[in-house]
């Protein structure tokens, strides 16, 4: 997990989990593709975060009526693909599946990021 200054808690929020996924989508990419254009979800919870800046940048994609945590592309030979991830932090996790199913109306792979707590 990121350092972020609240290690002291033993659970992750939400926005940890969405900064995690993106530092890991810089240095490591995703499914063996590069990451890259990421854009953070412009919601409250990630813009009050005292990590904030880390998250820019930010801004709203909509796929039909739902929101992804994050979004990028991803290299893949010579291809471009977008990825859309939800982020849950420790609950909702069946939730989190129901709207990453529902994102691949407008990416080419969607994701479920949950911590492994």
């Amino acid at each position: 997990m990121p350092r972020t200054g609240l290690e002291e808690r033993t659970t992750p929020t939400e926005a940890e989990v969405v900064l995690w996924r993106k530092r890991a989508l810089v240095r490591h990419g995703l499914a063996g593709r590069a990451g890259r254009n990421i854009l953070v979800d412009a919601d409250r919870s990630y813009l009050r975060a005292p990590f904030r800046r880390q998250l820019e940048p930010t801004g709203t994609i909509r796929i039909g009526e739902w929101e992804p945590d994050l979004v990028c592309v991803l290299d893949a030979g010579g291809a471009e693909r977008l990825a859309g991830c939800e982020v849950k932090a420790t609950t909702d996790h069946e939730r989190g599946i129901i709207q990453a199913n529902r994102y691949r109306d407008g990416v080419h792979a969607a994701y479920l990021c949950i911590p492994a707590l």
